[in-house]
């Protein structure tokens, strides 16, 4: 099973996307927003920092990164037949998409708006640094990918994570976490774009292992997350609602919301 970790000096929560995943290495663990949808990945320790990341318990000594997994939607995935749009939206209905189909939206839209179910923020996207990364979050948005899609790993002082189509459905939890949407793109890194509070990037397993799973940092994480997770955009409005969202409890070994964050839809302007 794939995972998609966000690892950070600033928290040291294994983020699985589903499930964490570990390394065995005598160094310590730092949380990193992970993608693990396509290789299946190691069993992670415990989390020290997890139980105490929502009152500002994080421990910022365990700094040792381990991504496990690759994007991409499980094989028992129903495929659209088109390849571009679905016919059903609603949450049992799963996507695996065709980039080769995918149209250069970033001159249509520059915008998103997030409505979830605990408000409203908007996202301004920047894709003259990162055109490949944002086409592509355009492109799932458009068809509807991340409606009814969930925040379903948060950790107070670091991000919220989300993205994962399997997240739709509460009969797919073993799999939260490991949703792709059936493809990985290419890093855009080096952009001069950093992970500062604010700014959307791109959750991940490994080099050029995105695919739907993004993170919004609510710190300043740009030391630590720069180097191998691709921001692609900025909050312009509702920073309270995803500081909001960071604030909510959690399951003490997986991050996960213990009530629904769930994203209603993203509207493009």
């Amino acid at each position: 099973m794939k995972k998609y970790f966000l690892f950070s000096l600033l928290a040291v929560a294994a983020l699985t996307l589903s499930a964490c995943g570990a390394s065995s290495s005598s160094q310590s663990t730092t949380t990193v927003p992970d993608d693990s949808s396509v290789t299946p990945a190691p069993a992670a320790p415990s989390n020290p920092a997890a139980s105490s990341a929502n009152n500002g318990g994080v421990n910022k000594d365990e700094i040792k990164q381990e991504l496990a997994g690759i994007p991409g939607a499980d094989s028992s995935a129903p495929a659209d037949s088109s390849g571009q749009t679905a016919s059903d939206n609603n949450k049992t209905t799963m996507m695996t998409l065709d980039p080769s189909k995918f149209t250069d939206l970033t001159q249509k839209y520059t915008e998103a708006v997030f409505s979830t179910n605990m408000g409203d923020f908007t996202v301004k996207f920047n894709a003259d640094k990162a055109p490949k990364t944002v086409n592509n979050f355009l492109n799932l948005a458009n068809v509807g990918y991340y409606n009814g899609v969930r925040f379903h790993r948060v950790i107070a002082g670091f991000m919220i994570q989300g993205g994962d189509q399997y997240s739709k459905d509460d009969s797919l939890q073993a799999k939260w976490g490991t949703g792709g949407p059936g493809y990985a793109i290419q890093d855009e890194l080096g952009t001069g774009l950093s992970n500062v509070r604010g700014s959307i990037a791109m959750a991940n397993a490994g080099p050029n292992t995105g695919g739907s799973q993004f993170f919004v940092n609510v710190v300043d994480n740009s030391a630590n997350l720069d180097s191998g997770y691709p921001v692609f955009g900025a909050v312009i409005a509702g920073m309270d609602v995803v500081d909001k969202i960071a604030a909510v409890a959690v399951t003490p070994d997986n991050n996960r919301p213990l009530s629904p964050v769930t994203i209603n839809s993203v509207t493009l302007k």
